[in-house]
C-alpha cells in the first residue's frame, strides 16, 4: 500500500511485516508504473525515468535496479 506525501515522496506499508519503506519521487513513479502494469520490464522503467527526470541513462538504470532489488528482497515485489 502506497501513501503519497505532499512533496511527491511516499511511503509503502507492508502490512504483514508491519514495516514501512520511504520512497523518493523516483520511487513513487516506479511504484505507480508497477502498480499499473506488472509486466513492464526494466528498460521500460528506465525510459519512464528518463522522460520524467533530468537524469542520464546509467543513473536511471541503477535507480531501477536498486528499487526493484530492494522491494524483491523485502518481499514487496516478486521476481519473475
Amino acid at each position: 500500500m502506497l501513501t503519497e506525501l505532499p512533496d511527491g515522496t511516499g511511503v509503502v506499508v507492508h502490512l504483514e511485516k508491519r514495516c514501512y519503506y520511504p520512497l523518493s519521487r523516483t520511487g513513487v513513479l516506479l511504484w505507480h508504473l508497477y502498480d499499473s502494469d506488472a509486466r513492464l520490464d526494466d528498460n521500460a522503467l528506465v525510459q519512464a525515468l528518463l522522460a520524467r527526470f533530468a537524469v542520464d541513462e546509467a543513473t536511471a538504470r541503477l535507480d531501477v535496479e536498486a528499487f526493484v532489488g530492494r522491494l524483491v528482497a523485502e518481499d514487496i515485489l516478486t521476481a519473475d
